[in-house]
């Protein structure tokens, strides 16, 4: 699976207990679809490889508890800590008080005039404000907010979506 078909699920923040169960801080809480996971893509060495696993829980709001395959003590699965965990996008993820949309995670950011501000590599709620946080050429890593009244086009397609940016917004982060 290419990497830009996946969205970005957590991270392995610690191993739990001795049988090789890590600890996945969420990036948000989880739908039912939850359950119909078999697997997950661990990052490493930047690039996905696959998970499988032995069994999984819901540990809180925004942990998750799990054991993977062949992974059968602390020493064996302690070099994945901090490593991002992916999952393919009909996983949803959601925000406690409203829908996120992770869905955007690997499109190309457009501004109104059909200029590419940049890549959209992580979807980040903050109180009050969703916020995307794009790789751009020029700037680096920045944020844009996220307001779906500024959406002129979204191509599922090309996977690029065109916001109508307040003038200057793109470069707010210098």
């Amino acid at each position: 699976m290419q990497h830009n078909e996946l969205i970005l699920l957590g991270k392995i923040i610690k191993v739990h207990g001795f049988n090789g169960a890590v600890v996945i801080a969420l990036e948000g809480e989880i739908s039912e679809k939850i359950k119909e996971m078999e697997s997950v893509f661990v990052e490493i060495d930047g690039k996905p490889v696959p998970f499988f696993f032995e069994w999984f829980k819901d540990s809180g709001p925004n942990t998750l508890l799990a054991k993977f395959d062949y992974f059968d003590s602390e020493k064996s699965i302690i070099e994945f800590v901090g490593c991002e965990v992916f999952t393919d996008r009909e996983i949803i993820i959601t925000s406690s008080d409203s829908q996120l949309p992770i869905f955007l995670t690997g499109y190309t950011l457009l501004d109104s005039g059909k200029r590419v501000v940049g890549e959209i590599i992580k979807v980040v709620s903050f109180p009050m404000q969703v916020m995307l946080e794009l790789k751009t050429s020029k700037e680096g890593d920045i944020l844009i907010p996220y307001n779906e009244d500024w959406i002129i086009e979204l191509d599922e397609t090309n996977k690029s979506i065109s916001l109508n940016l307040p003038e200057g917004l793109d470069s707010i982060n210098n």
